[in-house]
C-alpha cells in the first residue's frame, strides 16, 4: 500500500471488508482486501478519504469513502468500466479552468 503524507494508517487498517461476485450469490467465493491500494484525502478534509483497491481475483476496482476510522460508503466498477473513469478524470484535467 501507498501511503501519502498525512493520512492515517488507521484509516485502512479499519477497513476489513470481503469482495464476493454478486451474480454468484450464496455460496459465492469471498476475497479479502488486499493489502495494496491508494489513499486520497478529500479536498474539504475533515478526515475524509478515498480508497482506490484493485481486486484483480474478481476484475473488480473498488472506490471507498472514509470519515476517520470508518468506511461510509464503496463503488465497484467492473475491470471494463475502468477506462471511461481515468477518462472523465484525464478529460477534466485537460479542460481550460473557468474564470
Amino acid at each position: 500500500m501507498i501511503f501519502r503524507a498525512n493520512l492515517p494508517y488507521a484509516g485502512c487498517a479499519a477497513h476489513n471488508d470481503s469482495v464476493a461476485d454478486a451474480a454468484a450469490g450464496e455460496g459465492a467465493t469471498v476475497i479479502r482486501l488486499p493489502a495494496h491500494g491508494e489513499l486520497l484525502a478529500d479536498a474539504r478534509g475533515g478526515s475524509r478519504w478515498m480508497r482506490v483497491t484493485w481486486h484483480d481475483e474478481v476484475d473488480l476496482v473498488v472506490l471507498s469513502l472514509w470519515k476517520d476510522t470508518s468506511c461510509v460508503g464503496t463503488l465497484r466498477l467492473d475491470r471494463s468500466q475502468v477506462p471511461a473513469l481515468v477518462a472523465a478524470l484525464v478529460d477534466g484535467l485537460a479542460a481550460p479552468r473557468s474564470t
